[in-house]
């Protein structure tokens, strides 16, 4: 945790673990409504399911975006920590 701004630490955080819930989730929304569900007998492949696929697509990316903005922050602290001038 960085100690100057303890708030954007905690935003950091909270961004990958939301990111990673999201991702983990909608990867498994989108395998299993997109790919597994049309698959089972008597069940075609229909504009819902192909809804469904890209919510589950589109949520995947939204938990990228999200886990890299925290990632961002992270190497910026990094970066603030590494280039501070000695006192």
């Amino acid at each position: 945790m960085n100690d100057k701004f303890p708030l954007l630490s905690i935003i950091s955080g909270l961004l990958r673990v939301f990111g990673f819930l999201l991702l983990l989730v909608s990867l498994y929304y989108s395998i299993w409504e997109g790919f597994v569900e049309p698959n089972l007998p008597g069940h075609n492949f229909t504009q819902i399911d192909l809804i469904q696929l890209l919510g589950g697509l589109f949520g995947s990316l939204f938990g990228l975006v999200a886990i890299a903005s925290g990632e961002v922050i992270a190497v910026l602290f990094a970066i603030e920590k590494n280039t501070r001038q000695p006192s």
